[in-house]
């Protein structure tokens, strides 16, 4: 795994993570009504409900975004900066 591949795996883990903390919610008396993003253990949930659906979507989409760049930056060719060092570490040991 490359340095960028590392950036973007965790830029996707703090997003996903930022999508769970604060989730979608819609109203339960007025039904339907999307009252907004709020955090999870927020006090009006008497009266507005996770909205899973779009949770789920929005997870699946970041993912699939994540999982596309992440392998957009695999490179198959080893930069020259970690040829050189390879090829160091092969000339010191006996």
């Amino acid at each position: 795994m490359n340095k960028k591949q590392m950036i973007v795996l965790l830029a996707t883990a703090a997003i996903l993570l930022l999508l769970l903390l604060f989730p979608p919610f819609h109203g339960a008396v007025p039904a339907g009504c999307h009252i907004g993003y709020r955090f999870v253990a927020s006090t009006f949930k008497d009266y507005a409900k996770v909205n899973i659906a779009l949770l789920s979507i929005q997870c699946l989409i970041v993912g699939a975004v994540g999982g596309i760049c992440w392998v957009a930056f695999k490179s198959g060719k080893e930069s020259p900066e970690r040829k050189g060092k390879e090829k160091g570490r092969k000339e010191d040991s006996p």
